[in-house]
């Protein structure tokens, strides 16, 4: 067994040169990583943003409800609002 040496195999030499090697390679897959985080956050703020809110989405059922309680809208009328309502919130599924 070599002297300084784990197992027989010798021990892998640590110094700067390591250091910088390490981050010259994980230089570029940070910048790339950065790129994608920032992407997801951008994404995720859109998101946000276009989804509807359920209690606006309540509101506008309770609007339709109300209308056709008091006869300003037919059954007909009701049924197509209400899809409308509904399709919206199908494009943005939560």
């Amino acid at each position: 067994m070599l002297v300084g040496c784990r197992g027989g195999y010798p021990q892998p030499r640590q110094g700067p040169a390591v250091g910088v090697i390490g981050a010259v390679v994980a230089s570029p897959l940070s910048v790339v990583i950065g790129v994608i985080r920032c992407a997801q956050a951008i994404r995720d703020q859109a998101e946000q943003k276009t989804r509807p809110d359920p209690a606006v989405i309540r509101g506008q059922l309770e609007q339709i409800a109300e209308a056709a309680a008091v006869g300003e809208l037919s059954q007909q009328q009701k049924l197509a609002a209400q899809q409308q309502v509904f399709l919206r919130m199908q494009r943005y599924p939560l």
